[in-house]
């Protein structure tokens, strides 16, 4: 039996993770991959964000994979390589999960290649994630390789104070930037090579720092934009993610909302598949749900 590899895409909520799988799928020449993704929260959003370009997809949705999954990931890895015998698997973790532990989970499986861990980085908000939550430092500590992205909404100055810090943190991850709209296929190579892991330590209990929280919102009908924006911009700082696909008063179509990294969203999106609409996932520290659902719910027109 010759393993199958197995690449790990990890990264904080809203660092792009998830047009990292998109543009790899898109850039992959032909290759088999099999996706494996992960939700923080009971609603999945990233499988139904995920282009569907010769990649095979399996959610995993209610937690995060190193502290909630547990069996189900090993699972779920088999299950995936039973059906769709890929040439390889990307495994993207939730923003909140520790490369270590998931990768503890699957050291050992027999058919699995363990083939290196790839982190993406929001330059712009990396000092104001690593200040709030633990897990980032120890997400790009675990990477092999880090993917620098969102270069486009800063200035030098703060992608020299990014590579300060990822330099502060010693982190030893080849560093690299693929600028949206250039060769994805150089992008695909940099992710799916095999890069061989040691063995697998751990060092701390998972989520020992305190649990985020994920609330999962329904929305009644299409959505008023601006008093949206104004609720999304009123969130405060312990909100590190919010993203959904839903419909809008006064525009046609399906519209995709996120916030990550302090930054809003609101872009048309063109889904490949039949998608959920009308709810809001919100991700972050002492949520008052009935404020969120309240509050949002204002925003919406009666259907």
């Amino acid at each position: 039996m010759i393993p199958t590899p197995v690449t790990l895409v990890s990264g904080f909520l809203g660092s792009g993770k998830t047009t990292l799988l998109n543009r790899t799928l898109g850039g992959s020449s032909g290759r088999r991959l099999g996706v494996l993704v992960n939700e923080f929260g009971a609603v999945g959003i990233d499988g139904a964000l995920l282009r569907g370009r010769g990649g095979d997809i399996l959610e995993l949705a209610g937690g995060c994979i190193c502290c909630k999954v547990g069996d189900d990931l090993r699972t779920a890895t088999l299950d995936l390589l039973d059906y769709a015998r890929p040439d390889q698997v990307l495994l993207e973790t939730s923003g909140v999960a520790e490369p270590e532990h998931v990768l503890e989970q699957l050291s050992g499986v027999p058919e699995v290649l363990l083939s290196g861990v790839v982190c993406t980085v929001d330059v712009g908000a990396l000092a104001l994630q690593l200040g709030a939550r633990p897990e980032v430092a120890r997400q790009i500590a675990a990477a092999d390789r880090l993917l620098l992205t969102k270069l486009d909404t800063c200035d030098a100055e703060a992608l020299a104070s990014a590579h300060h810090q990822l330099d502060t943190l010693g982190a030893t991850g080849e560093r690299a930037a693929y600028p949206p709209g250039r060769d994805d296929a150089l992008l695909a190579g940099w992710v799916l090579e095999r890069r061989a892991r040691g063995a697998v330590e751990r060092s701390h209990p998972a989520h020992a720092d305190g649990q985020l929280q994920a609330v999962a919102v329904e929305v009644p009908g299409p959505l008023v934009e601006d008093p949206l924006l104004r609720v999304l911009e009123g969130l405060g700082s312990r909100v590190y993610r919010v993203k959904g696909l839903v419909r809008l008063w006064d525009r046609d179509g399906i519209w995709l909302v996120e916030l990550a990294g302090g930054r809003i969203c609101v872009r048309a999106f063109v889904p490949d598949r039949d998608v959920a609409l009308g709810t809001l996932v919100v991700i972050g520290e002492d949520l008052d749900e009935g404020a969120l659902r309240r509050r949002l719910a204002a925003c919406g027109v009666p259907a």
